[in-house]
């Protein structure tokens, strides 16, 4: 506890004639920096889900936390044993071997992809003269196909549109490493241990069934990308046959593909509970709470977030928790465009 405190409190006791009032504060002020002090963290568990890990984890801290549902549902689960330790300490031992990793903003806990962490600590772009780097997007985020660290490949909506088709299995037949026998899609290179040889497929960042990929509408999609060797990392057990991404155009068939709205709810203490709310939904609930004029640029961002986020965060703290948390947004005032 610091020195000059105490000396403050027994002062100002002297000074009003009541030496039990000091003692009163004084004792007042070394229970309060116990408490805070004494603040530690406790699990222990086996085969732990990644989202109860870190929900436990904010629950016991009493802060907040936001992270996007599609990654973390991707993580792993974990055997966790930890006795009375400190929030940075259990958060180091949550995201041991997960795709992601976490940011203390204020009494905020964010959650990001540990991709994207590596290319913002990345080096910085080169001279004008340097033609844009290629970028591939891993599901989370866009990246230069130089930080990629995985094997991968993609179409593009403009070769799709020079060599239309009826089937997106067509599509995905013009893949390197893709092998495509009837509605079975093997990827070459991917050693199983698994029964099943289907790659996880992300639709629009949800899961999409392989059973169901010839359903899909190739007139609808925007780009396709196979990831496998690292690139898969991320995705945990689920991405070890290799994993598929499939990203529609903004405006295609409306019953292509329903987007889950999730829920964002108040609790008794006034903080915003998140549980896999649409990330317009939580854009403009924040907008509301902060009066904040919202606008879109480049088509309606996709994804879910959950947690939960008190009322009393500065905007300015919020802007860069959206931000950390992988949100694109630009802000100028009272102006947030947000980048699809």
């Amino acid at each position: 506890m610091n020195l000059h405190l105490i000396r403050y409190v027994v002062f100002q006791g002297q000074s009003n004639h009541s030496p039990l009032a000091g003692i009163v504060l004084l004792l007042s002020c070394v229970f309060v920096c116990m408490g805070s002090q004494a603040q530690t963290i406790s699990l222990n568990k086996k085969r732990m889900t990644a989202e109860k890990v870190i929900t436990a984890i904010q629950e016991q801290s009493g802060y907040n936390l936001l992270y996007s549902s599609g990654l973390v549902e991707e993580g792993n689960k974990a055997d966790i044993s930890f006795e009375k330790v400190t929030l940075n300490e259990a958060l180091d031992a949550a995201v041991s071997n997960q795709p992601y990793t976490y940011e203390l903003i204020g009494k905020t806990i964010v959650l990001k992809s540990r991709v994207e962490d590596k290319a913002k600590k990345g080096p910085s772009s080169k001279g004008n003269n340097e033609k844009p780097e290629e970028m591939v997007s891993n599901g989370y985020q866009s990246i230069s196909k130089k930080q990629s660290t995985g094997s991968f490949g993609q179409i593009s909506k403009e070769e799709i549109e020079r060599n239309p088709s009826t089937s997106i299995l067509d599509q995905l037949r013009k893949l390197p490493g893709v092998t495509v026998s009837g509605n079975s899609i093997v990827i070459r290179g991917i050693n199983t241990m698994y029964a099943s040889t289907d790659p996880l497929i992300l639709l629009d960042g949800v899961t999409y069934p392989a059973a169901s990929i010839s359903s899909i509408d190739p007139n609808t999609v925007q780009n396709i990308t196979v990831l496998k060797d690292a690139e898969t990392s991320m995705y945990g057990s689920r991405g070890a046959n290799g994993v598929i991404l499939i990203n529609t155009r903004r405006g295609g068939k409306q019953d292509q593909v329903k987007e889950d709205m999730g829920s964002i709810s108040t609790n008794k203490d006034g903080s915003i509970q998140l549980k896999r709310a649409s990330v317009t939904i939580f854009l403009t609930t924040i907008s509301q709470l902060y009066q904040l004029r919202l606008s879109f640029e480049g088509g309606t961002p996709q994804g879910n977030y959950s947690g939960r986020l008190s009322k009393d965060i500065p905007l300015t703290e919020m802007i860069y928790i959206l931000q950390t948390a992988g949100i694109r947004l630009k802000q100028n005032g009272k102006n947030i465009v947000i980048s699809g």
